[in-house]
């Protein structure tokens, strides 16, 4: 039921194409994990936290520690009001350095990917400009060569008019 919600809270920004969409997946899979920790009573659930920190580095980059923080303090919060209490000190400490490493590898590791991502945006978008600018470029030679194709016309006309005046101003002498 909590996966479900969470999922209906990051399927809306989605549909709508909102920059909150991941955000929100991502606090949805955190509050899953965590809802997992507490109702299962299970020392488990928090390894899936390094994991989540992974996607959070892929998927949207600038979060990544934010979410590790937040993950961290809200933990800690439950520990401390008493729903996590079953958890071991030592069980929190792997999670966090976990974590921290999963964070660290994957930056290092997925910079190359995210820089690759952001130059082929760009380029695609100068692409696209430049498309709609070899368009505009492309109707204005049609324009201009209509335009010559009436002026060449009305030369012509004007051309066999010519003759005609001369031959008979030839004929008039």
């Amino acid at each position: 039921m909590i996966v479900l919600a969470g999922l209906g809270m990051a399927g809306v920004p989605q549909r709508r194409r909102s920059p909150l969409a991941i955000p929100c997946l991502l606090a949805a899979s955190l509050m899953s994990i965590l809802v997992a920790l507490w109702l299962l009573a299970s020392p488990q659930p928090p390894i899936l936290l390094p994991i989540l920190a992974l996607a959070v580095v892929l998927a949207y980059p600038a979060a990544a520690l934010d979410l590790i923080v937040l993950a961290a303090g809200f933990t800690l919060v439950l520990l401390a009001a008493g729903p996590l209490a079953f958890l071991p000190e030592d069980r929190l400490i792997e999670t966090a350095v976990a974590s921290l490493l999963a964070v660290a590898t994957a930056w290092t590791f997925g910079r190359g990917l995210v820089t690759a991502v952001e130059w082929s945006t760009a380029s695609n978008t100068t692409a696209w400009k430049k498309t709609e600018e070899a368009r505009r470029h492309r109707a204005e030679l049609v324009l201009a060569l209509e335009q010559l194709d009436i002026a060449n016309q009305r030369l012509s006309r004007q051309n066999v008019a010519l003759k005609l005046a001369w031959k008979v101003a030839e004929d008039a002498e």
